[in-house]
């Protein structure tokens, strides 16, 4: 970090050593993002586990303070203008691989604050993200849900990855026991998961306003240069065409016999679907089955990511729950799943493998920036 912070003040020196900063901060970012990644998701295998979330938590203070150290380059550039940007990018052919970088980082212009707030907001990230810790901790690790009496008659505990098998049941007093007992937990702990909330909405307000945009939906969708009105469109377009939802409802309705539909109805089959779990073996093979058209390139990396650790398949006490596809560049993609055999759950194994192999391809074949 002192070798990247010795660079403050003297990037314009050259454009020889604007590129040498900016290796270096390649070489170093990638560093401390395989840290990271690796504290994280080490984490979620039992987030009750005290080692493992100090290994994270110390991890994420790490990758704060990288990003205040690292803090002064906006500003900086920013400073220089564009038109020294592309001169310097013209008198060296190493820098044109950061034409389209710097030409999102000149757009943002009205958005970057003085070196030394940068460098203030760089150290409250960690800070910042409390509230979404907490409610991690407290819903993954700390939580715990009453049990029901099953279809077949067996003792079940609740969990996050249990209650959406459940709620398939045909069993309509399965389902509600289900949805009670998991959304009636929640519902005891409202006020403090309302404060979490609250405290999650209050950060990204303030960032918000600190970066001067006019809304912290205008802060998000700034970073991939999408307007507002996009996502207004979308909130309008669906709004605009409830009624194929609503007919679908009547349609559910009217399908299982039901004098009220209910948010526990919701997920139960209309059509004939598997009884006995899927194992996970075969649903490996379902996807690499279906996936097959994409061509034997993608289906080697596939299984490949199948055979060579890739993927935490099964649900644990205390582990983070969902699913996702994650990582760092520099290192292949992780996939955390809960799988519990149903055909959701092949889906699902579908759908983050294709972020996997999404993020794989474009590692092989892009650079870092």
């Amino acid at each position: 970090m002192q070798q990247l912070a010795s660079y403050n003040g003297k990037l314009f020196d050259s454009p020889e050593t604007l590129l040498e900063f900016l290796r270096l901060e390649e070489k170093a970012s990638e560093r401390m993002g395989k840290l990271y990644a690796y504290a994280t998701m080490k984490s979620h295998e039992n987030t009750s586990e005290a080692l493992y979330q100090g290994m994270a938590d110390r991890a994420g203070m790490l990758y704060s303070s990288f990003a205040a150290v690292c803090s002064f380059f906006n500003p900086e550039v920013l400073a220089a203008g564009e038109e020294k940007v592309n001169d310097f990018i013209a008198r060296c052919a190493g820098l044109a691989l950061y034409r389209h970088f710097f030409d999102d980082l000149l757009r943002s212009k009205e958005h970057v604050l003085s070196p030394r707030e940068e460098e203030l907001l760089a150290r409250s990230s960690e800070m910042a993200r409390t509230a979404e810790t907490a409610f991690s901790l407290f819903t993954n690790a700390d939580m715990t849900f009453p049990s029901i009496v099953d279809e077949k008659g067996e003792e079940t505990e609740l969990s996050e990855e249990r209650y959406y098998l459940l709620s398939r049941s045909r069993d309509r007093r399965v389902r509600k026991e289900a949805f009670e007992g998991l959304l009636g937990t929640y519902g005891k702990y409202r006020n403090s998961l309302g404060a979490l909330y609250s405290g999650s909405v209050k950060g990204d307000i303030f960032y918000a306003t600190a970066r001067k945009y006019q809304s912290s939906l205008d802060a998000s969708l700034d970073a991939d240069n999408i307007p507002s009105s996009v996502y207004d469109n979308v909130v309008s377009t669906v709004n605009a065409n409830l009624d194929a939802m609503h007919d679908y409802m009547r349609l559910r309705k009217k399908a299982l016999a039901l004098d009220e539909l209910h948010m526990y109805d919701l997920n139960v089959p209309l059509a004939d679907e598997p009884d006995a779990a899927i194992p996970y073996g075969k649903a490996v093979e379902m996807v690499a089955e279906g996936l097959a058209p994409l061509g034997e390139e993608y289906i080697d990396v596939l299984r490949n990511g199948f055979t060579t650790r890739w993927i935490d398949v099964y649900e644990n006490q205390g582990k983070h729950k969902g699913a996702y596809s994650w990582g760092s560049y520099g290192a292949h993609p992780f996939v955390l799943l809960n799988y519990s055999g149903t055909l959701r759950d092949v889906f699902t194994i579908a759908h983050e493998m294709g972020h996997s192999l999404h993020t794989w391809h474009s590692q092989e074949r892009q650079p870092q920036v």
